[in-house]
């Protein structure tokens, strides 16, 4: 695989092995996958891997991560290094998008609010209506 940043092979591989010695840490002590440090590194390994491999949106990322979970390959790999492992990295992702999803549906929501709130004012008898509202003539 070509690495989109010069820095070379080894530094993006060691990166990738500290991120998964830090998710089996996170698991040895019980953090929960949904946790705030278990989803944080979700997302920088995400970051690490659109900025050194390809292109990895929150969905690719799942999909990846699917992929760990059903190729023997990467199980092995992960499993080797903590029993559970696998599973555990693949619900950091997991709830890392959905955690994602939901923050941008709030700010959407809160948007949408802001905006109806404006509209309600300008419109007749709405608070920026009457003689307060009119333009002083000269």
């Amino acid at each position: 695989m070509k690495l989109k940043r010069s820095g070379g092979e080894r530094h993006a591989t060691r990166r990738i092995n500290e991120v998964e010695a830090r998710f089996a840490g996170l698991l040895a002590e019980g953090a929960p996958p949904d946790g705030r440090r278990s989803m944080a590194l979700a997302e920088e390994a995400r970051l690490h891997i659109d900025g050194a491999f390809y292109p990895c949106t929150l969905d690719t990322h799942v999909k990846v991560a699917e992929m760990h979970e059903a190729d023997a390959r990467f199980r092995n790999r992960f499993e080797s290094r903590m029993p559970g492992l696998t599973k555990y990295i693949a619900d950091a992702v997991r709830a890392n998008r959905k955690r994602h999803v939901a923050e941008e549906e709030r700010r959407r929501a809160m948007a949408e609010a802001e905006r109806g709130a404006r509209l309600e004012a300008i419109k007749p008898g709405g608070a920026l209506s009457g003689p307060a509202a009119r333009r002083p003539s000269d």
